[in-house]
């Protein structure tokens, strides 16, 4: 089953993102980049479904709302790739595409930023922030889950 929110998910910023660390402090790129222990989202791999787990799947409105609590560390991920950018990213999207697990789990995650969002640190981060976001458990088979995170600089109104 695929689930889609039918709202985007949108930040609006008054100004475009820093870099949250003094320079002496900033993590090393190397670290930032590894996201090789977060399976990538595969539509080609085999799925097992057990069809004695039950009937039930999380809701739209209700993974919005768990999702809409994780975007802080979407925004997160923009400001620290401002660290090493010479223009730091402010507008743009994240196209996600993620399993979930009935205990509420995510067990693989892919990302697919638009041009203005597609560094590596932007889509390491963004796939690390999703992994690692914990959602409700519920009687059922595992989810196919498509998020869409649009983020544009504010006009200040």
């Amino acid at each position: 089953m695929t689930a889609r929110s039918p709202r985007e998910a949108t930040f609006d910023e008054k100004e475009s993102s820093e870099c949250p660390f003094p320079k002496d402090e900033i993590p090393p790129l190397a670290k930032l980049l590894d996201d090789s222990d977060i399976p990538e989202y595969s539509r080609a791999r085999n799925r097992r479904t057990n069809f004695a787990s039950g009937e039930q799947f999380l809701q739209d409105w209700q993974l919005e709302q768990e999702l809409m609590r994780a975007q802080g560390a979407f925004f997160t991920c923009l400001d620290v790739a401002a660290c090493y950018a010479d223009e730091p990213a402010s507008t743009g999207q994240l196209d996600f595409l993620f399993e979930l697990e009935p205990d509420g789990r995510v067990s693989a995650v892919s990302v697919a930023p638009s041009s203005e969002l597609d560094q590596p640190i932007i889509r390491a981060c963004a796939r690390r922030s999703v992994y690692e976001t914990k959602l409700p458990a519920w009687r059922g088979g595992r989810m196919v889950v498509s998020y869409n995170l649009a983020i544009s600089l504010g006009n200040g109104d």
